[in-house]
């Protein structure tokens, strides 16, 4: 109420003048007293009254503003819901607004244009790319040049990461809720990887049981899964073992990954998702800084919860927690 009184003060000084003079007229012409008292009460009264119904339908307009404004996703919209003031002054910043927010909404449309031009771009670049790839793949036998698969498996790797980077945007419509078998999927990244495993003499001890299931999108959760699977396979020392474990209850599903090896320092296990955080080991320094970091994003898009713990020197873990309900997040259709 201050602040609306506040806000309207000259208005009030300029009616309380004019009132001012009026009583001198009035006083100066002989009129009593007790008439002069009682039209002072009936005027106060009248602006209590006034003020008060004008206090109260300013306040509701207000929330009611205030209300279209929380519910916007895209604030640049709101000038759509509201409707235009019959104060003039009011209506010409309303007019300037929705001026702004047209030229506006059109620069963003132009930058989203351009944005999704540039990627459909990148996109076929990167697919033209594999095709050399995977023409070097089958010229090459297994077993023959293994320095030479292994930098070509790198190549298509780090392909593979800038094409998760220009589709995680669009994760959402990109969901697609699927029955996993969680053995299927480990032992498929494990076959798939089976060269670097060889070159290490790594072992696996997955202790996952043969029909356990959980419900999430396939795409997006194997790319998850793998990405830490490589890093426990890379960060292991030569001739250690990776664990794979499972865990269930009521509310959700969860894969632990547990390699012994390098561990992580404990000063760097906050900014392992970081990107481009490579970490000040040796060994790390030809990574990219993106796989941990585009795990990260992805998992909390589908409402994923990662853990890590690790001691250095001795061992890392990751645990990947997927939600039980059927849909991680309302967008998704």
């Amino acid at each position: 109420m201050i602040d609306y009184l506040n806000n309207r003060w000259d208005n009030w000084v300029y009616i309380w003048i004019m009132r001012i003079i009026v009583f001198i007229l009035l006083f100066l012409g002989n009129i009593k007293i007790e008439m002069l008292a009682l039209t002072v009460i009936l005027m106060l009264i009248t602006d209590i009254v006034f003020t008060s119904y004008k206090y109260y339908k300013y306040k509701n307009e207000m929330e009611e503003k205030k209300n279209i404004l929380n519910s916007l996703d895209k604030t640049y919209y709101v000038h759509e819901l509201l409707s235009r003031p019959k104060n003039e002054e009011a209506a010409i910043y309303y007019d300037i607004m929705k001026l702004a927010n047209r030229d506006m909404i059109g620069e963003i449309a132009k930058v989203r244009n351009e944005h999704n031009d540039f990627r459909e771009l990148i996109e076929e670049w990167i697919h033209e790319m594999k095709t050399p790839i995977t023409s070097i793949n089958l010229s090459v036998g297994e077993g023959e040049n293994i320095e030479l698969i292994e930098e070509v498996k790198r190549l298509n790797d780090i392909l593979e990461l800038c094409l998760t980077a220009i589709r995680i945007g669009d994760l959402q419509r990109d969901y697609h809720l699927d029955t996993i078998n969680t053995a299927d999927l480990v032992h498929g990244i494990i076959m798939e990887e089976k060269q670097m495993i060889r070159s290490k003499d790594i072992h696996f001890k997955v202790k996952v049981s043969l029909n356990s299931k959980y419900k999430s999108d396939f795409k997006w959760s194997r790319f998850i899964i793998y990405q830490i699977i490589i890093n426990a396979i890379k960060y292991s020392d030569y001739g250690g073992v990776v664990e794979i474990t499972e865990f269930r209850n009521e509310y959700s599903y969860a894969i632990a990954i547990k390699n012994y090896g390098k561990g992580i320092p404990k000063s760097e296990l906050p900014r392992i998702f970081e990107k481009g955080f490579t970490g000040s080991k040796i060994e790390r320094k030809s990574a990219s800084g993106l796989g941990l970091y585009l795990v990260k994003q992805t998992a909390d898009k589908m409402n994923i919860s990662i853990k890590v713990d690790s001691i250095e020197n001795e061992y890392t873990e990751f645990m990947v927690v997927f939600p039980q309900e059927s849909q991680p997040f309302n967008s998704v259709s």
